[in-house]
């Protein structure tokens, strides 16, 4: 059994995001590994109800209930807004499935949300004709992502989605160890008017859909006025208390009595709120070196199976952005979806404010990659 550690080895690191779409920067996934994918059903609707911080929470919960199963986090996954895909050994799906049947009962459970869950293997994934293929994008010195090709990820979400080998949900009373995923800081409001959640899928050809995004980041890069929707200047925590009982409700660990959750939450998140305020050093940690983590290790742009962007612009970018890659769907070179808010949110993964590994998931603040999905649905239906 290849052993992730084994197949990373084996992963070059790029650190350039637009070479994504470079084929020799990717390696198959071993044919004895499997592939775990969730989705919230009727995100929209839930979103439309004002439930996007659930949507979002729901959707990463799967990563931190498996890396805390785990013991680390040293696995592939992507997170999509409602839902996140990885990647594991084969031996470990017995650790896999319970963690993601443990995330489906929370999300129901804390949230209201039904969640589907699923893992396929590789072998049933290769044998509908798909396949998955992994790079590591290095955001930062600090962090890389995972970047996945091939269509697999797609066909196991298809299938899920027709309930097709879905996992059900655990028992009332039982709940994953959450710790590490919290959403504390405030919607990032857009520095050039929009923020623009972006995906964009292969149409007929690879080839073609390549060269159409490299058309894109080039006139990403050739605009002043688009950039990604963080800053430091644009990074503040709510006062306390805000919003806390949501959080305490929704990531109380596993034995813990709500009212202890509570005050757990509301002490951390006082010395956060205290110490970002302040800009004083605590021990090893330093705010200001945080917050420039934080920034460099952000999640704006991935890739599954197409490409996924959170872009800060203007509304005429925008606007050159969706009669480009209209004019590429009406061709048949891709399929796309796009969505304008006024804000970006964060969800974060911090498995230790101590390292400089924490990840940091950005998303449109009103619906985000889940609306942009709807759109091209609705178009394509």
């Amino acid at each position: 059994m290849v052993t992730v550690d084994e197949f990373y080895a084996t992963v070059p690191r790029f650190e350039r995001f637009e070479d994504v779409t470079d084929a020799s920067l990717y390696r198959p996934l071993p044919d004895d590994w499997v592939v775990g994918v969730s989705d919230v059903v009727s995100s929209t609707r839930a979103i439309a109800s004002g439930q996007y911080k659930s949507v979002n929470l729901a959707g990463a919960a799967m990563i931190p209930a498996l890396a805390n199963r785990l013991g680390n986090y040293r696995f592939p996954y992507v997170f999509g807004g409602d839902g996140a895909a990885l990647a594991l050994p084969g031996d470990q799906r017995v650790v896999l499935e319970q963690a993601l049947s443990d995330t489906a009962a929370f999300a129901r459970d804390a949230l209201g949300l039904q969640l589907r869950v699923s893992v396929m293997t590789m072998a049933t994934i290769r044998e509908a004709g798909h396949d998955v293929r992994l790079a590591r994008f290095a955001r930062s010195t600090h962090i890389d992502y995972a970047m996945f090709a091939g269509g697999g990820v797609s066909y196991a979400v298809e299938r899920m989605k027709a309930d097709i080998g879905c996992l059900q949900a655990s028992l009332p009373g039982i709940k994953p160890d959450l710790e590490g995923l919290t959403c504390r800081w405030h919607p990032m409001p857009a520095e050039h008017g929009v923020v623009l959640s972006l995906i964009v899928l292969p149409g007929r050809t690879i080839s073609a859909f390549n060269h159409l995004l490299s058309r894109l980041f080039a006139l990403l890069r050739g605009e002043g006025d688009a950039g990604e929707p963080l800053s430091n200047e644009r990074l503040h925590l709510p006062l306390p208390l805000r919003g806390l009982m949501f959080e305490a409700r929704a990531l109380r660990r596993p034995g813990t009595s709500l009212w202890r959750s509570v005050i757990e939450r509301v002490y951390a998140h006082f010395v956060s709120f205290a110490l970002f305020r302040t800009g004083i050093v605590a021990g090893s940690f330093d705010p200001a070196r945080y917050r420039r983590e934080l920034v460099a290790n952000a999640d704006t742009a991935k890739f599954e199976d197409g490409l996924r962007m959170t872009i800060d612009c203007s509304p005429a970018v925008a606007d050159a952005l969706d009669a480009m890659l209209t004019t590429a769907e009406a061709e048949g070179v891709v399929r796309f979806g796009s969505h304008r808010q006024t804000a970006a949110i964060m969800t974060c993964l911090v498995p230790s404010i101590d390292e400089a590994d924490h990840a940091h998931f950005i998303d449109g603040a009103d619906g985000g990659y889940a609306m942009a999905a709807q759109v091209m649905k609705d178009k394509h239906t």
